[in-house]
């Protein structure tokens, strides 16, 4: 079950992206 876990961390950072990227 680590796939899935690497999944929701990538997640966590492309929703980190999407913030930064509207300033």
């Amino acid at each position: 079950m680590q796939q899935q876990q690497r999944l929701a961390h990538v997640l966590e950072i492309v929703e980190d992206l999407k913030a930064l990227s509207r300033f």
